[in-house]
Formats: structure tokens, sequence, C-alpha cells
């Protein structure tokens, strides 16, 4: 739990702890943050064992909000989808693998991966099924093989590569250029925006065979090549490998 004291902090940080996912709370600003797989109960519960005065402001939100407001939570939320999605390491490293980013000569952007929300291009395919509310598993593809870390898809926006440039020019890595190759020169192919936030990596990144184990288990085939849904409790499974208990 982080508390945030209105009364000493910077003058108009409330509308960024807001969009964060803080709640208002007396003159506090509060933030749960369970890296867990719970249900509403044992969220409530540990809620009310943190803070028991914020534990009326959670109760009424509906179990999305919830687990919005607790991420990375994993909360059983009805029609939510979940879906393991590759990108290139390079990607990773600029959008979320912050790991990978420290221990790399040139490192991703700062104000990029401290961004609550961010921008993934990529080629439309798949547009049908991915659709929000869904949870997103990253896999850095190449070398890397790996989970690496989990989002919330907010938005899925198809069209040119000059509209959604104009629309989402703020959030994202790829600059016009990356955009126009990406279209393979052609500016009137329709690309996709996948719009995500509550970005958290994983403690231990999941490798390729632990993936594959999981998936043989719960007798699913496993697709990298592009984005693939998976059942409820395979993602269960990874974001509990991702985030092992700390003893």
């Amino acid at each position: 739990m982080v508390r945030v004291d209105s009364k000493s902090m910077t003058s108009g940080l409330d509308h960024g702890l807001l969009e964060t996912g803080f709640t208002r709370c007396g003159d506090d600003f509060v933030r749960f943050s369970f890296s867990a797989c719970f249900d509403r109960m044992t969220t409530l519960k540990r809620i009310g064992e943190l803070s028991p005065s914020s534990l009326d402001t959670y109760r009424d939100l509906t179990d999305l909000d919830l687990e919005g407001h607790c991420s990375p939570l994993s909360l059983r939320v009805t029609d939510q989808t979940y879906f393991v999605v590759p990108v290139r390491p390079a990607y990773a490293m600029s959008l979320f693998d912050r790991r990978r980013s420290a221990d790399d000569f040139f490192g991703g952007k700062p104000e990029v991966l401290l961004r609550w929300q961010n921008v993934y291009y990529r080629r439309k395919t798949h547009q049908h099924i991915l659709k929000p509310p869904a949870r997103i598993l990253w896999y850095a593809s190449g070398q890397d093989k790996q989970v690496v870390a989990v989002s919330r898809l907010d938005e899925v926006a198809v069209d040119t590569p000059k509209v959604l440039y104009r629309q989402f020019q703020k959030f994202g890595i790829l600059e016009w250029p990356a955009l126009y190759k990406m279209c393979k020169g052609d500016p009137d192919t329709e690309i996709m925006a996948l719009v995500f936030s509550h970005t958290f990596s994983f403690r231990e990144p999941i490798s390729l065979d632990t993936l594959k184990e999981i998936f043989n288990m719960n007798k699913v085939g496993l697709a990298l090549q592009s984005p693939q849904r998976i059942p409820t409790g395979v993602f269960d499974e990874i974001f509990r490998c991702g985030f092992p208990r700390l003893s």
C-alpha cells in the first residue's frame, strides 16, 4: 500500500495520482498494489487489513475497477479476455522491460518506461479478437524468448499509419519513418495501435521452456507468431510464476 498525505504533497499532483489508480480517502490518497491472483473477497479483506478506512471506497468499485486500482492484481473479471502478445526485444526494452533497459548501454527512454499509458504499433492481424477489456502478457521474442511483463489493454485502434501517428504521437516509441516501413511504403495500408496501461515487469521473466510446460499441462497449443488468446487459468499460472511469493 502507498499512502500520500495530501496536506504535504505538491500542488496539482492529485490529478496524476487519481489517473494512476489512487483513491482519495479523507486527507490521504491511497493506492494498493497486489502482485497476486486474488478473488474479490480476498482482495477486500487485504485492503481492510491494510487500511480499514479505505474499505468502503473499494467495496463499491466494479470488479474491473477494483483490479485496476490494485494492479498488477489478477482478479477474475467478467468479460475480460487474456492474450500473449509477441514483441521484438528492442521494443520490449523501450516500452516496459526495465530490467533489460538497465543492463543495456543505451537503455530505454525513462519518459516512456515511466509513462502510465503507452501504445504498441503492429501489423493488422487478429483485430477482431483483440478487444478491451483484456490483459496482455508480453512475450519478448528474438534471443530473449521470455514473457517479461503484464499490462491492461485499454483500446485497439485500426487505421492508416498517418492517422494513428497523429492520434497517438505522444505515446509509443516509433517515429513516422518506422511506421512507414511497417506498412511497406504504402501509407494507405491499415495497421493496429494497441493502447495499454498498468504495466508491471515480472520479478521473474518466464522462459520459453516454462511457457511450453504451462501450455502443455493445460492442453493448450502455443503459437507465438501473433497475438494468442489464452484461458484464464493459463494466464493465472504464468502470472504466479512471474510474481513468485517473496519469502
